[in-house]
């Protein structure tokens, strides 16, 4: 239980409290219901009771993804998943708010804080530090449309006899 100020909007209170916004459905404030695109602008006033829905699943998306530098290896399977999953192994929480918001990429990482940034297109909290389970929630969360990268036309044009072939440059 907590005290709101008259004039703290119900996205401070459920960030004050540590729950990204990217987590949050609808709310109702003293049986008021509000969408999400109202939390940031909804007054908790003399309220005194606030609940609180967990997003819809498949959360709406636009099919384009951001992953901060500790979610390489869920990078790599998404892509072969045939999913557009941007990689920023460099990316400062600055910066990886802003390119969520300039390519509309919903953002994924392990990172409460960054995802508390108003710059952030949308995203997800991924809780689990393993990469199965990460993929798991990616794919029940969003439901991406899924088009799986066919390795073997790769392996098929690799040259025959097990020897690389030599290239002479220009003569």
């Amino acid at each position: 239980m907590r005290d709101a100020a008259p004039t703290e909007t119900v996205a401070h209170l459920l960030q004050v409290l540590g729950v990204p916004l990217t987590e949050v459905g609808a709310a109702s404030v003293n049986g008021r219901r509000i969408g999400r695109e109202a939390l940031r602008t909804t007054l908790i006033g003399h309220s005194s009771a606030l609940e609180v829905e967990a997003r819809e699943r498949p959360q709406s998306n636009s099919g384009r993804f951001l992953l901060d530098m500790h979610l390489g290896t869920l990078a790599r399977r998404m892509r072969l998943l045939g999913l557009d999953a941007a990689y920023e192994p460099d990316g400062d929480d600055s910066s990886l708010a802003t390119r969520s918001a300039t390519e509309q990429r919903e953002l994924l990482n392990r990172d409460r804080g960054l995802l508390f940034r108003k710059t952030v297109h949308d995203g997800a909290l991924l809780r689990s530090g393993d990469v199965n389970a990460q993929l798991d929630d990616v794919l029940s969360r969003f439901a991406p449309h899924l088009a799986p990268v066919d390795a073997v036309p790769a392996l098929r044009g690799a040259p025959r006899g097990g020897g690389r072939r030599r290239c002479r440059g220009p003569t």
